[in-house]
Order: C-alpha cells, then sequence, then structure tokens
C-alpha cells in the first residue's frame, strides 16, 4: 500500500501539485490514509537508486516531454511545408500547362496565394519559436533547475527584477 500512496503522491506532485500540504490531504481522501504532509516532504528530498529527488526527475520529464513536443511539431511543419510545396507545384504546372485542369483561374490565384501565406506563416511561426524572449525563458528555466543557482536567484530577486526593468526601460537595453 505504501508504493502505492508514494506512486500516486509522485504523480500528483509531477503533474498537478507542488504543495506537500495539498498533496498529503488529497492521498489521505483517495486512499483513507494518515500520511501526514511530512512524509511528503521527506520523498521530495530522498533520492531515489538513480540518485534522482522528485524535484529532479519532475524537471527531467518536463524537459523530455517539451523535446518531444517539439519534435513533433517540427514534424509536422515539415509535412505540412511538404504538402503545401507539392499542391503550388501542381496548382503552377496546372496554370501554365495549355488545358488547365481548374475551373477558375480567379479560384487557382487565390489558392496559390492562400498556399504561399500559409508557407510564410510557417516560416514566421518558427522564426519566432526560436526568439531571445524563448532563449531567455529557456535559460531562466535552466538556471532555476540548478538549485544552488535557484538560491541565489530568489535571494536576489529585487535586485535582479530592478536591473531587468531598468534595461528594458531604457533603448537598446542601455541601463543608467
Amino acid at each position: 500500500m505504501k508504493d502505492a500512496i508514494k506512486s500516486r503522491a509522485f504523480y500528483l506532485y509531477l503533474c498537478e501539485e507542488d504543495d506537500p500540504k495539498t498533496i498529503a490531504k488529497r492521498i489521505r481522501s483517495e486512499f483513507k490514509s494518515k500520511t501526514p504532509a511530512k512524509q511528503i516532504e521527506t520523498w521530495l528530498k530522498e533520492s531515489d537508486e538513480k540518485g534522482l529527488t522528485w524535484k529532479e526527475k519532475k524537471s527531467k520529464v518536463q524537459t523530455q516531454a517539451m523535446a518531444r513536443i517539439e519534435r513533433l511539431a517540427e514534424d509536422v511543419v515539415v509535412k505540412v511545408k511538404e504538402r503545401t510545396s507539392t499542391l503550388s507545384s501542381r496548382l503552377y504546372d496546372s496554370l501554365v500547362s495549355s488545358q488547365p485542369e481548374i475551373k477558375s483561374l480567379e479560384g487557382a490565384i487565390y489558392a496559390f496565394k492562400a498556399l504561399s501565406e500559409m508557407e510564410i506563416s510557417l516560416d514566421d511561426r518558427i522564426k519566432h519559436e526560436n526568439s531571445p524572449l524563448r532563449v531567455a525563458e529557456a535559460l531562466f528555466r535552466a538556471l532555476e533547475q540548478i538549485e544552488p543557482v535557484a538560491k541565489v536567484i530568489q535571494r536576489h530577486w529585487p535586485e535582479i527584477q530592478k536591473r531587468l526593468q531598468e534595461h528594458l526601460g531604457k533603448p537598446n537595453g542601455e541601463a543608467q
């Protein structure tokens, strides 16, 4: 029973909740157990057979999930680009052939325009996904995952926030 409770507690921590008190309350409700928040806190801090704490495992799972989502999104973009390229080629060939298979020139031109705009918007989306903002967010998440660094950031957050505001408020990020 203890393994089931610990597994469920980890699942709640991984997917839904970071607060040991809330996790303990859910565990007590679901299992009719007397699992205290202190036990959840102990499980959070103890390392498994691979030397990973729950926080480290959660970070690893989130990183893997994001990488998988990004790969899937890239695959979809590649497929869409291939299909729009094929459709654009066929549409162009039909437009310039001596006996077009299309019903109206206006319809074909509109379709060609729509496909071209969709391809451009995909390129813009890809550029946006690798924007400086996204890189900064990834860097900040990585720093937060290193416990000593995260503690320093938390301790100095008011000063960091003040400096960020100074840099972001000036042209080209120049502080006074």
